[in-house]
């Protein structure tokens, strides 16, 4: 069997996840190598941030984005940077 090399490509964390009424989740805003099985985990882990931010209904959508924007890119920036030891 023959062996081949795979590029392994990450991309650093958007400070800007966020637009409108769209926010990004999971790989879509910040990708990870394999290294330390990130993947589904940090989807499931913003989707339920992001459902408990919305949770409440009188805080404007906008403020509500930005909040999960501000917590969720602290946290990815954390992973980004051990990733990289």
């Amino acid at each position: 069997a023959e062996r081949f090399h795979v590029p392994i490509y990450e991309v650093e964390p958007a400070e800007k996840t966020t637009q409108g009424r769209v926010a990004l989740i999971g790989d879509a805003a910040c990708t990870f190598g394999p290294l330390l099985g990130l993947g589904v985990n940090k989807a499931i882990e913003d989707a339920y941030v992001l459902a408990s931010l919305l949770q409440h209904k009188q805080i404007p959508l906008t403020t509500t984005l930005h909040r999960y924007q501000a917590l969720r890119y602290s946290r990815h920036q954390r992973f980004f940077e051990l990733e990289q030891m």
